[in-house]
């Protein structure tokens, strides 16, 4: 942590001059090709469908996002749309209207929402990819499978392009891929991520709530330079997307744990202390605590300066929490290195928000770090009264290990009861 920012900020000032979301999406040309299938131009070759489905009373109409992506006249579809029938009305649409024949299509998970219309695109003679889990599921429950797999990466041409499959970890679903187009620096990122507007985690049946954040983290470090990142349902967006899902997330985990103690607690045959309280209501001695778990954390440099010797430098912190807390931390570094091999230090206030233990809320850590020719000293502690919501009046310190590579923490709190 205390090493030299080997970045060079020229990057980071290229990477700003990217197009934001909003510029990529504001001429866009939108074409309904059905009342249930809309689709809208991104890139001179890259488009945008929505295919919409009924799915019953308790979620209604139901629109899902897919991708066009043209090269050479060929195209391939990123997901499907929900039936064979849309997805024959789409194939003629990129025929008569791009000039393109539909080559491709790459399912990033086994729902009907990704390849519900796959046999019609099978029937056009295309070529199938998909992670080798969505494959094993869909002929599991009787559907059509993408024919060629992968574990964790494949590289699939489409004429003067490369579509680049990852698999990340699970989330949504424990198949859930994504596929990035490194020359328009779009990521299709599917139900794997929420929109920036989204309200609801939507159906998480079969999600893995304990390792969706840390999945989220490996998407951010790998496509740092997304420039637009495609959901699997509503407006596509930047980074905010990333940051909402985990939102989302946290602020679900938080309510499935508060809803099971206010379970517990009206049962009277169980002595279990209400922890709601009101302001006036005087609040009992704290209650010590341990949480551990695991984080990811990305550095990003702003800006660096050379004086007699010393370098200083200010940097970007970014973190994903998983484990006992589940959240997302964010802050600023300061560091000083010196022209002895081995000394250096650095400070930094980060916020931190998510759950713990259940209790959902937010704190601000205070890191004091110092490397002594070698020998490391590091201190993070919670901020006073920097407690929010559930987390009011939190105190403690925090604990960070790097074993194999991970980084593990180990945070003792206390909490009011």
């Amino acid at each position: 942590m205390l090493n030299h920012p080997a970045k060079p900020l020229l990057l980071v000032a290229l990477l700003s001059l990217l197009p934001s979301a909003a510029a990529t999406q504001s001429a866009a040309t939108e074409y309904t090709l059905s009342d249930d299938l809309q689709v809208l131009q991104l890139t001179e070759d890259i488009w945008r469908f929505v295919s919409t489905q009924d799915m019953g009373e308790n979620w209604g109409r139901v629109p899902a996002n897919g991708l066009v992506v043209v090269s050479d006249q060929a195209a391939a579809l990123i997901d499907t749309p929900w039936t064979d029938e849309q997805t024959r009305i789409l194939s003629r649409w990129v025929e008569a209207e791009l000039g393109a024949k539909i080559a491709v299509v790459i399912p990033t998970h086994s729902h009907d929402d990704c390849l519900g219309g796959l046999n019609a695109a099978h029937a056009l003679g295309t070529r199938s990819y998909g992670h080798a889990r969505t494959a094993e599921f869909a002929r599991r429950d009787g559907k059509p499978a993408p024919r060629t797999t992968f574990q964790d990466r494949l590289s699939v041409p489409l004429g003067k392009r490369n579509l680049e499959l990852r698999y990340l970890g699970p989330g949504h679903t424990e198949d859930n891929s994504v596929v990035w187009i490194p020359d328009a620096k779009i990521l299709f990122g599917g139900c794997l991520i929420k929109s920036a507007a989204a309200r609801t985690m939507g159906y998480i049946q079969e999600a893995d709530l304990a390792a969706w954040p840390g999945t989220l983290a490996r998407v951010r470090a790998e496509f740092p330079d997304a420039a637009l990142i495609v959901p699997g349902h509503g407006r596509p967006g930047g980074t905010e997307t990333l940051d909402r899902t985990l939102e989302l997330i946290a602020t679900h985990v938080g309510s499935v744990a508060a809803q099971s103690l206010d379970a517990q607690t009206d049962d009277p045959d169980k002595n279990i202390p209400q922890r709601h309280q009101t302001l006036n209501e005087p609040k009992g001695d704290p209650v010590s605590s341990k949480a551990e778990g695991t984080f990811e954390v990305s550095m990003k440099p702003e800006s660096t300066t050379e004086d007699d010797g010393i370098t200083r430098g200010r940097m970007r912190l970014e973190k994903t929490f998983t484990g006992d807390l589940i959240g997302t931390g964010q802050g600023e570094m300061l560091t000083a290195m010196t022209g002895t091999q081995g000394s250096a230090g650095y400070v930094a206030i980060e916020r931190v928000t998510g759950t713990l233990h259940g209790r959902a809320g937010s704190f601000v850590l205070q890191h004091t770090g110092i490397m002594d020719r070698g020998t490391p000293q590091l201190a993070v502690t919670i901020v006073p009264d920097s407690g929010t919501g559930e987390l009011a009046g939190i105190a403690g310190t925090l604990a960070i290990d790097v074993v194999d590579g991970q980084h593990r923490y180990t945070l003792e709190y206390s909490l009011p009861e």
